[in-house]
C-alpha cells in the first residue's frame, strides 16, 4: 500500500511539473497588420482576425450580467451599466430606430401573412436553390424589367415569398451577401425602383427564413449588416425616396433584433 501511495505521488508530482512547464499557447497566431475599411468585410483571413483580435482588447477582463445586479438592486453599490444602457448613452444617435417597435411589428405582421399563405397551401413556381442566374434577375438584376415586376412596400410579393422552403431561404442570403458585397459602394439613383426591389425581396426572404440558422448564415446575415449600413448611409446622403431609407432601416433592425447579429457593429459604430 505504501509503494502505491509513492508511485501515486511521484505520477502527480511529474504530471504537475509537466503542466508548470507549458505555456499557453494563441490559437491563430497573426501578426500586426492594417485593419482596412471597418465598414467593408475584411479582405484576407488575417485580416479578420486582427479586427478580431483588436475587438477582444476592446472588451474589459470581466462583464457583468444584467441578471446578477437585478438581484443585487438593494445593495449599496450602485450596478455597472449594461451594454445596452452604455450604447444609449452614446452621443451617436444614428441607429435609435433600431430600439423602436414600428420596424419589428411591421416584419412579424409580413412574416404572419407568410404563414398563413403557406397554410393556404399557395403553389408558385419558383427557381430551384441553386438557379443563381434566374434568382438574381427575380431579385437583383435590373435588366429584365420586361420579365419581373417591380417590388414597393405596397406591392410585395407575399405569394412568392410564402413558397420559399428553408433551402432556398439560406441560398439566398448567401447571393444577396455576395451580390452586395460586389455592388455596395455603387449607388444609381436613377435607378431608385430597382434599388427598393432588391431590399424588398431581402426583407421577404428574412422573413420567411426560419431557425436553425447554421453559422454560415449567420455570417452572411452579420455581413449583409454591414453594407446595409453602408447603404443606408448613401441613401441619407442625397435627397431619395424616403421608401428606401424606411426599407434599409427595417432591415437593419430585423438583423439586430431577430436574427441579433449587431453585436460588434452596431454597438461599436464600427
Amino acid at each position: 500500500m505504501k509503494r502505491t501511495r509513492e508511485e501515486s505521488c511521484s505520477n502527480s508530482s511529474s504530471s504537475s511539473s509537466s503542466s508548470d512547464s507549458l505555456e499557453l499557447r494563441q490559437a491563430l497566431p497573426v501578426s500586426d497588420g492594417d485593419l482596412g475599411d471597418l465598414s467593408l468585410p475584411p479582405c484576407t483571413p488575417e485580416q479578420y482576425l486582427r479586427r478580431v483580435r483588436q475587438e477582444a482588447r476592446s472588451l474589459p477582463d470581466v462583464v457583468c450580467w444584467q441578471e446578477w445586479y437585478t438581484g443585487n438592486a438593494g445593495s449599496e453599490e450602485p450596478p455597472q451599466n449594461t451594454i445596452e444602457e452604455t450604447n444609449n448613452n452614446l452621443e451617436n444617435h444614428e441607429f435609435d430606430f433600431i430600439h423602436g417597435e414600428v420596424h419589428m411589428e411591421y416584419f412579424r405582421r409580413i412574416r404572419e401573412r407568410i404563414i398563413a399563405l403557406q397554410e393556404e397551401s399557395h403553389s408558385v413556381e419558383l427557381p430551384k436553390a441553386t438557379d443563381t442566374k434566374a434568382w438574381k434577375s427575380i431579385c437583383w438584376s435590373v435588366n429584365d424589367r420586361n420579365q419581373r415586376e417591380l417590388c414597393s412596400i405596397d406591392s410585395l410579393p407575399l405569394k412568392e415569398w410564402s413558397c420559399l422552403d428553408h433551402v432556398r431561404c439560406v441560398s439566398l442570403v448567401g447571393l444577396f451577401e455576395e451580390w452586395y458585397r460586389k455592388d455596395c459602394s455603387s449607388l444609381d439613383f436613377q435607378m431608385e425602383e430597382e434599388e427598393l426591389t432588391r431590399l424588398v425581396w431581402l426583407f421577404g426572404v428574412l422573413a420567411a427564413l426560419q431557425p436553425p440558422l447554421d453559422a454560415d448564415t449567420e455570417a452572411s446575415i452579420r455581413s449583409l449588416l454591414r453594407h446595409l449600413i453602408v447603404k443606408k448611409r448613401q441613401y441619407e446622403s442625397i435627397q431619395t425616396d424616403h421608401q428606401l431609407i424606411d426599407m434599409v432601416q427595417s432591415l437593419i433592425a430585423v438583423i439586430c433584433n431577430e436574427f441579433h447579429q449587431g453585436y460588434g457593429v452596431i454597438e461599436n459604430r464600427f
